[in-house]
């Protein structure tokens, strides 16, 4: 009898182990489920080796997981993709996953062996976004707003309660010049909005060619490089992997490498949240117009954020040479005064939006001679 209960318990006991090694086994997909960073994630991003990432695993059980992929793609902080798993033997696995949208795939395939996480993510955009783009040409460059035809180059929609606002230059007289926020109609005065939209008609497609939004997510673009008096001197190319960019529900996404982009020293921080959003993308409403135009800009509750970036830029300038500009003088001091200006234009606006208007380059080859900007037509028309 006693030796009957003694098998019995051994049976027992026997029968539990076996069933605990059984679960342990059944569970080893419950390991890989951890952040992988740094040493133990080895990941690339369209060809390119990439170290400062996160990836999270949340093993659900031993063929599905959620994969997350965190500040990869811009403006997805978090890219939660279900992936496939397949054990290869101990805790070793392999996975795949798939994340698709109307404008942009994510594919991403790899595994976790001996704690090491190796993953290849191929991005590809697929919005009509993709191509080259150029600036649309204003038609008119008259000084009668009335006479501004189609959109321009600017986008730009200001209401608000401010009359005016000074430019940052000098008169002889020592005073700003002043614009009304509106333009007058029946005296023909251009407002600050139309002096604007002119102005970058005549500066900037002189000075920024063609922008390139690139199937893998880089953008780039050739531009002039300006000497002193703003002239342009020679065209550059900015480089691959300065800025990338995804499209997302309505809107574009730019993500920038603010270090390569522009060096600063560590007195000139600009604040942690903007710094977070130019590194995850920052949001632009998109607008398409099936014309074979696009309409990029920012709105009041987007700009906001980056008018803690003033100081930033008024510690940039605030060593400038004065400038003259014909008609008087920019200074340091008039400039820094000016975005202080703006700072609480925007704050204080009903309405403010910025943006592009841009129309597909169909000769992206071709580079224009740098033109030398001329401030007597941009200026002169409208002192009256």
């Amino acid at each position: 009898m006693k030796k009957g209960l003694i098998y019995l318990l051994l049976l027992v006991l026997g029968t539990a182990t076996f069933s605990s090694c059984e679960d342990d086994d059944n569970d080893g997909y419950k390991r890989i489920s951890s952040e992988y960073k740094n040493a133990t994630l080895k990941l690339t991003f369209n060809g390119k080796e990439l170290n400062d990432k996160t990836v999270e695993i949340q093993a659900l059980n031993e063929t599905t997981a959620n994969l997350i992929l965190k500040s990869l793609i811009p403006g997805e902080s978090n890219l939660y993709l279900n992936a496939l798993l397949a054990n290869t033997g101990g805790d070793n696995y392999t996975l795949e996953a798939k994340s698709e949208t109307t404008d942009r795939t994510v594919v991403v395939e790899g595994g976790v062996t001996e704690g090491v996480l190796t993953l290849n993510c191929t991005f590809k955009v697929t919005s009509k976004v993709v191509g080259n783009w150029k600036f649309i040409a204003q038609q008119e460059t008259s000084t009668d707003p009335k006479q501004l035809i189609g959109k321009g180059p600017l986008h730009l929609k200001i209401v608000t309660d401010i009359d005016s606002i000074k430019l940052p230059i000098v008169l002889p007289d020592g005073s700003n010049w002043s614009f009304a926020i509106k333009d007058n109609m029946e005296t023909e005065d251009a407002g600050f909005v139309s002096f604007a939209k002119v102005m970058f008609s005549l500066l900037v497609p002189n000075l920024l060619y063609n922008i390139e939004l690139q199937e893998d997510g880089d953008l780039t673009a050739t531009y002039a490089v300006m000497d002193e008096t703003m002239n342009p001197t020679d065209t550059v190319t900015l480089p691959e992997g300065v800025v990338r960019y995804n499209v997302k529900d309505g809107e574009i996404y730019i993500a920038v490498d603010i270090n390569a982009l522009l060096p600063r020293s560590d007195a000139d921080q600009p604040s942690v949240d903007v710094l977070k959003m130019l590194a995850e993308g920052l949001p632009l409403i998109l607008k398409l117009d099936g014309n074979n135009n696009m309409t990029v800009y920012v709105d009041k509750d987007m700009m906001v954020p980056f008018m803690g970036m003033m100081d930033l830029v008024k510690g940039l300038v605030k060593d400038m040479e004065p400038m003259d500009v014909l008609i008087g003088t920019i200074t340091a001091e008039s400039l820094q005064k000016f975005l202080d200006d703006v700072v609480i234009l925007v704050n204080t606006s009903e309405t403010i939006e910025l943006g592009l208007n841009l129309e597909t380059n169909t000769h992206p080859e071709m580079k224009p001679q740098p033109q030398a900007f001329s401030w007597e037509k941009a200026l002169l028309p409208f002192r009256k």
